[in-house]
């Protein structure tokens, strides 16, 4: 591969020597956006993905539709000129997402398409930014390497594709533009790129919480290395004072939402510190003990192991099922980049072959990442492998300069054979990189994945809406925010879980007199045959022709305690419950289920 690169650099070297880095980073570009936009409706939208998209819908709407009722989901926001302005859409994220979605959603709608077009338009950007830091830091090659390789990877594009889901990936978004635009300030000392950069950081904080994980690892790293010339340089107070404002201007949502609340994520954050069961209150699980710091360390190590390995936790909710000879080579891929990751180390202390400011930046890079993943255990809710996505390039950017460290060095000696299996090594894991891609997107339209990943939200919702059923009672937040967001705000479902306070009565009550019936919502069914149906190892598709059987789908997990005690009110009271409709994904498995009761 770096032998079939270097060919067309002399290509483009003779015929456009101008717009050589424009031409490599718009195709690089180009094959992510086919990656990611293939099937892009798939799965369907996921109420995470809603839940940012819902403030989106709100911003700029009229003051007065909060009294009528008519905003649901509005955390915390401001008034100016009777408009309204969110600032936080939960305790710990920011509504900044939600105003780079904004002109998307104007555009295409409150769609699932809409909300991912805003994140691939945006890791597109991200990747233009990545080329361009390698190729300052690094070289030509390294970064060509290193942003083909992110830019196919199997985490990148799929959680990519629905950014809005583990907001993560923007958070590391405009963390590395912020560290560019920081190395420029180095390079020319021009207080433009030293604003900018900061003012990213500021809305990479303002994004989620999980910015924090950045700060001290930079603060540490530009300690012991950044201060030299060729990496970021020395820094006066002048420039440090400058740094904070820009800082602070970018996080001005935080900042507006700690005035109006005081303090507030502070305490949050020495809450979830100290108290073992703090999360809890973040989570409709049970949250994490932060106390228990070494076991949710090896949480996060086998976290990044599965990321790396392309193991999606979420894959079996998209109906992707697993392949014994993709694991095994996905298995022996990640063991090719760990191995890769410790040499490329080994040889910054002990290699004469390296440059010593190409060690010095890449000992940046190390210090930095090792420091984020041991802070990443901490948390404010729970563990989940997409939160990772905060490691993000660096294993991409480290073996990229392994690869090329080892072309180059087998250049050096004139060992034909060596630069060969280099070669063969990158085009391997590009390659392998768009086949599991391929592998996805082709399974991904077939099923239409399953619970709060279906597809059939969107004919629930268009049922809801022409059906003039304005509310629904569920016993989970599973597809709370999907419907909001789907229908414009005119569907508003009512949860009666640990966070609803009243009694069920009055949730049904409220619902009766609003609509004069009450319909429920479940994600599980209540009929002994539907269930039956749902313990099968297959199911086959409805009026499929050919017999062609599907692997049963994932279940999230789901406590039906609130759902019995509403079961118990309804024969109580002595009402009835009747089937109105299932929904069904598009391989015919039903995964919504829809009553009435009057």
């Amino acid at each position: 591969m770096p032998g079939l690169l270097q060919f067309f650099l002399r290509i483009f070297r003779k015929f456009n020597p101008v717009f050589n880095n424009r031409v490599f980073s718009g195709f690089i570009i180009l094959v992510f956006c086919i990656l990611t936009l293939w099937n892009i409706d798939y799965p369907g939208l996921n109420t995470d993905e809603a839940t940012n998209g819902v403030p989106s819908v709100n911003i700029f709407r009229d003051a007065g539709d909060i009294a009528g009722g008519k905003v649901p989901l509005l955390y915390c926001h401001v008034v100016l000129f009777d408009k309204i302005f969110p600032v936080m859409q939960s305790q710990y994220c920011g509504a900044t997402v939600a105003y780079l979605a904004f002109p998307f959603v104007r555009l295409f709608g409150p769609s699932a398409l809409a909300l991912r077009i805003c994140s691939v338009f945006f890791l597109s950007v991200f990747l233009f930014f990545l080329y361009y830091f390698c190729y300052h830091w690094f070289g030509r090659k390294v970064a060509i390497l290193a942003s083909l390789i992110a830019a196919t990877n199997l985490a990148f594009v799929q959680y990519g594709r629905i950014g809005l889901y583990r907001t993560e990936i923007f958070v590391m978004l405009f963390f590395w533009v912020g560290l560019f635009c920081l190395l420029r300030y180095a390079q020319g000392k021009r207080l433009f790129f030293l604003v900018l950069g900061c003012v990213l950081f500021g809305l990479s904080l303002s994004i989620k919480i999980t910015f924090l994980y950045y700060v001290p690892a930079l603060i540490v790293a530009y300690l012991l290395v950044g201060r030299k010339p060729e990496i970021l340089g020395t820094l006066n107070i002048k420039e440090l004072g400058l740094m904070l404002f820009s800082f602070c201007l970018g996080a001005s949502l935080l900042i507006i939402y700690n005035i109006m609340n005081p303090w507030v994520m502070f305490k949050q954050l020495y809450a979830v510190l100290t108290d073992a069961q703090a999360t809890s209150a973040n989570t409709i699980g049970e949250g994490v003990r932060n106390v228990e710091y070494f076991n949710n360390l090896g949480q996060r190590f086998m976290h990044f192991f599965e990321l790396l390995k392309g193991d999606i936790s979420e894959r079996l909710f998209w109906g992707i099922n697993g392949n014994f000879f993709i694991e095994a080579i996905s298995f022996l891929a990640v063991v090719l980049v760990l191995f890769s990751l410790i040499l490329l180390l080994a040889a910054v202390f002990f290699s004469a072959h390296l440059p010593k400011v190409i060690k010095s930046r890449i000992i940046f890079i190390y210090v930095l990442y090792a420091i984020v993943l041991f802070l990443s255990p901490f948390t404010m809710s729970g563990l989940n492998q997409g939160h990772l996505l905060v490691m993000f390039p660096f294993p991409q950017v480290a073996l990229a300069i392994f690869l090329c460290y080892l072309w180059d060095l087998a250049s050096l000696k004139k060992k034909t054979w060596a630069k060969a299996l280099v070669g063969i090594t990158a085009a391997f894991i590009i390659l392998f990189n768009i086949f599991m891609n391929l592998y996805y997107n082709r399974q991904l339209k077939e099923t239409g994945g399953s619970g709060r990943w279906s597809t059939a939200i969107n004919e629930l919702a268009d049922y809801l809406v022409d059906k003039n059923i304005s509310s629904v009672l569920m016993f989970d937040y599973d597809l709370h925010a999907n419907l909001i967001f789907l229908t414009g705000n005119r569907v508003v479902p009512v949860i009666y879980d640990k966070f609803y306070p009243h009694p069920v009565a009055l949730a049904y009550n409220q619902l009766s007199s609003a609509q004069g019936q009450v319909f429920y919502l479940a994600i599980y069914p209540d009929d002994t045959e539907d269930k039956r149906l749902l313990l099968d190892r297959f199911y086959q598709k409805q009026g499929n022709p050919d017999g062609k059987k599907y692997w049963k789908l994932a279940f999230d997990y789901k406590s039906t305690h609130y759902q019995d005690l509403f079961m118990q009110y309804i024969k109580e009271s002595g009402k009835k419950k009747q089937l109105e409709k299932v929904f069904l994904n598009r391989a015919g498995y039903p995964v919504y289920w829809l009553y009435r009761v009057s």
